[in-house]
């Protein structure tokens, strides 16, 4: 398997962000679970609601920026860009 280095002028994506990252993805499904399990009332729900559809952005915004990033964006999209979208 062949390591390609990133292109010119970008950055390694820092150890911090992946950990931002992992938390959001911890958070989501914290979220899902109690939403599923325990019976909430309207109001917590759609504040649950609305903070879940600011992790979904910011889910496709760290999409979007891999696949700028990605030396070769269709290899990247084809190995493991499509499960970062879904």
């Amino acid at each position: 398997m062949e390591i390609k280095e990133a292109p010119r002028g970008s950055r390694p994506v820092s150890a911090g962000y992946q950990l931002f990252m992992l938390v959001l993805c911890l958070y989501a499904l914290v979220v899902l679970a109690l939403q599923t399990v325990i019976r909430l009332d309207p109001g917590t729900r759609g504040v649950l609601d609305y903070a879940d559809y600011g992790v979904c952005a910011l889910f496709f915004m760290d999409f979007i920026l891999s696949l700028l990033r990605a030396p070769d964006r269709w290899h990247y999209f084809r190995t493991w860009g499509w499960l970062d979208l879904l």
